[in-house]
């Protein structure tokens, strides 16, 4: 007869392989100074000592925050209330560091965000030229005196759609990061509403381009986290 005893034990023990400890906690975005232009600014809280999503990638599920990290959030005020667009917390932190370890060639980023995704190009000799789409000018001009020194690097403050309507080159690689989702159904309706048919779009005018959209790993040339992990989120109702 099977000896079934108590779970629990060997499932604390499985989820603590799957859980990325942190003490401290630094990026580029850490050294930028809060600052509001507008209805944007940099903003700078903290992650207590808590546990958090880490979504997969390197094998983890989630990350613990044992002493209080700062994290820094470029917010936009929306009727009064200030909504945050990026986040420099550990798992957006590495998804920028692994889609910018795969860039190459002509680089095009649709979104500057706080600009975490350039830092990590900076370090890849195999890129050739930075081309960024931003639709607000309050945010590049904040992001502006902490940006990295690129190859061949513009800012575009246009409209991503507008800009891909006229644009005539073809880019190397692509990175989509235009959209925020507080939760599984906002999540469904960007990803079939805008998503999808901006892939198409893109695949056919940009037929050898690698395109990843951040957030959206089916639809992506770099996906930061491996199938099994993906697979083992989703049997535990994760998304």
């Amino acid at each position: 007869m099977a000896h079934t005893g108590n779970p629990l034990p060997r499932l604390a023990n499985a989820l603590e392989k799957r859980t990325l400890y942190i003490d401290q906690w630094h990026t580029p975005a850490t050294d930028y100074a809060e600052h509001k232009i507008g209805d944007y600014r940099i903003h700078r809280g903290r992650y207590t000592h808590d546990v958090y999503n880490y979504w997969g990638m390197d094998g983890y599920l989630y990350f613990m925050v044992r002493k209080p990290i700062p994290i820094t959030s470029l917010q936009q005020k929306k009727e009064g209330r200030w909504c945050g667009w990026m986040i420099d917390d550990p798992p957006q932190q590495r998804a920028m560091e692994i889609y910018a370890k795969y860039a190459h060639g002509k680089v095009l980023v649709a979104g500057l965000g706080l600009g975490l995704y350039l830092h990590e190009l900076a370090k890849n000799k195999d890129v050739k030229s930075v081309t960024v789409i931003e639709i607000s000018p309050e945010v590049a001009t904040l992001m502006g005196p902490y940006l990295p020194s690129l190859p061949e690097f513009v800012i575009l403050l246009e409209d991503f759609y507008d800009f891909i309507a006229h644009d005539t080159e073809q880019w190397d690689t692509i990175l989509v990061d235009l959209w925020v989702s507080h939760n599984v159904g906002e999540k469904l309706v960007l990803y079939y509403h805008h998503v999808i048919p901006l892939y198409d779009e893109l695949k056919q005018k940009y037929p050898k381009a690698d395109v990843t959209f951040h957030g959206f790993q089916t639809v992506s040339a770099v996906k930061p986290t491996s199938k099994e992990l993906v697979k083992l989120i989703l049997g535990i109702g994760g998304t």
